[in-house]
């Protein structure tokens, strides 16, 4: 079980490396963990952003950008 997720969408040509889906979470950690085990490509190590989000970047079977959030606050 993965848990409660929001999923954002934006219209346009997708473009390899262009286009990215974007997935709020709440055990980022615990998904990153996970997906690294899975061989999942991770085109960016979890980081935490001045805007409250910690985030990583992944690609999916397709070679789309996916990107992963969960909120930790300001200054997490």
């Amino acid at each position: 079980m993965l848990g409660e997720a929001c999923v954002h969408f934006w219209q346009g040509v997708p473009q390899l490396g262009e286009n990215w889906m974007y997935f709020d979470i709440n055990n980022l950690d615990g998904m990153y963990e996970r997906a690294k085990s899975n061989g999942v490509t991770i085109t960016k190590a979890p980081e935490n952003y001045p805007w409250g989000m910690r985030e990583f970047n992944a690609l999916d079977l397709n070679g789309y950008n996916i990107r992963f959030g969960q909120y930790r606050g300001p200054h997490s």
